[in-house]
């Protein structure tokens, strides 16, 4: 449960964020490829 919300909260947050501000490119529409990016963001939010 720790890891979910120190590692993976963040991250979707960011994701939906961005997604929102910015719109979903088509090249970003693979589920993992989102996925992939909401986790590497929440360990970047999380070092900083």
């Amino acid at each position: 449960m720790a890891i979910v919300l120190f590692l993976v909260l963040p991250g979707v947050t960011y994701q939906f964020v961005r997604e929102r501000a910015r719109g979903l490119a088509p090249v970003h529409r693979d589920l993992g490829e989102r996925v992939l990016r909401a986790v590497t963001a929440g360990i970047a939010l999380d070092t900083v």
